[in-house]
């Protein structure tokens, strides 16, 4: 098994699984079947290396057992596992893969959708967690909705911070007020990492925002379709780390 870092990121118990079993002898069947003859010679040396695992689920939650025992038989051999909620794997994962691969880490994602999410990769390129607040459009379509005298406005970049009428006053206040909360959380979560992250946007509002603030280092509106692609490659072994 080579060194190499995060560039896989294994998502299932069974990889481990088969780690465990490699190398072992051929205990079981009573013989060897023809596909088994056929099969490379296996190296039974002892394993080294780093392994990062992506589990979802339960699985995220109770693999550090089998991690425990595999690093026990396997001195040289670092497992970390991540522990995913299976309502925020798909998002959080293909976001994690792209923005490492595109600019390394550590690194914060920000998802402008709905909700903003904050997707917070570590300096080893593993999921650290995420920050979920109300999104720029919903907040927005809120005021409308539970006030009576006040009207639906485009989201669009306001001419100034001080409105002059009821429309540019909403304006500020949903677009720079929504600047302000994506600014502190990136200096709040920047400081409990204790590094100075890559922030990248990403989502349908990502260049509304990033045009108001110097807090966002680089757009990515197609993030989550180049990390679906990388997700694709590594599954199918065909992705080398760059």
């Amino acid at each position: 098994m080579s060194g190499r870092r995060t560039g896989a990121v294994v998502l299932v118990l069974g990889m481990i699984l088969a780690l465990a079993a490699c190398g072992r002898s051929d205990e079981e069947g009573g013989g060897e079947s023809a596909a088994a003859s056929q099969a490379p010679e296996v190296d039974t040396e002892a394993a080294s290396g780093e392994i990062s695992v992506w589990a979802m689920g339960a699985e995220g939650e109770n693999l550090d057992v089998l991690a425990d025992a595999y690093m026990a038989d396997n001195p040289d051999v670092t497992v970390k596992v991540t522990a995913v909620p299976w309502d925020a794997a798909h998002d959080r994962i293909v976001n994690a893969i792209a923005v490492q691969h595109l600019h390394g880490s550590p690194a914060i994602v920000v998802d402008f959708e709905t909700a903003t999410a904050f997707d917070i990769i570590a300096a080893d390129g593993a999921y650290s967690g995420t920050v979920i607040a109300p999104g720029l459009a919903l907040a927005a379509e809120a005021l409308f909705q539970h006030t009576s005298r006040l009207q639906r406005f485009e989201l669009t970049k306001p001419k100034a911070v001080i409105g002059k009428d009821t429309i540019s006053a909403l304006l500020s206040g949903a677009v720079l007020g929504h600047v302000a909360l994506v600014e502190g959380l990136i200096i709040r979560i920047r400081a409990e990492l204790g590094s100075p992250a890559i922030v990248v946007a990403t989502g349908e509002l990502a260049s509304l925002v990033a045009e108001q603030t110097s807090s966002i280092d680089r757009v990515e509106p197609w993030l989550a379709h180049v990390g679906l692609r990388l997700f694709y490659e590594l599954n199918q072994g065909h992705h080398g780390h760059r």
